[in-house]
């Protein structure tokens, strides 16, 4: 289990492909949607979002606060930190936003 965390902490596409999954066994886990908004985000080695990711971060993002009051005190602390992070619109230069 830690080296699937391991390794999802360094591949987003397979993270975002195992929380994905998540999120279709069990729409209403807030985590769920938290991980693929942010899977689909920007990370060392891919710092910028496309806008396919933009849209589906924002969207995953939206159900994950909509359902963060069913998560712990943790839980429902990332979801809102998360939510620093991302805008939409996406914004042209990211270099402001709390990402860098």
């Amino acid at each position: 289990r830690e080296q699937r965390a391991d390794r999802h902490a360094r591949d987003h596409d397979e993270a975002n492909r195992a929380f994905t999954e998540a999120s279709r066994l069990d729409p209403d886990c807030a985590m769920a949607w938290w991980g693929i908004a942010y899977a689909n985000g920007p990370h060392i080695n891919r710092p910028e979002m496309t806008p396919a990711q933009s849209t589906a971060a924002w969207d995953a993002l939206q159900k994950a606060i909509a359902r963060k009051d069913q998560g712990t005190l943790t839980e429902q602390a990332l979801i809102e930190a998360l939510a620093q992070r991302y805008a939409s619109p996406a914004p042209a230069n990211r270099s402001r936003h709390p990402t860098r």
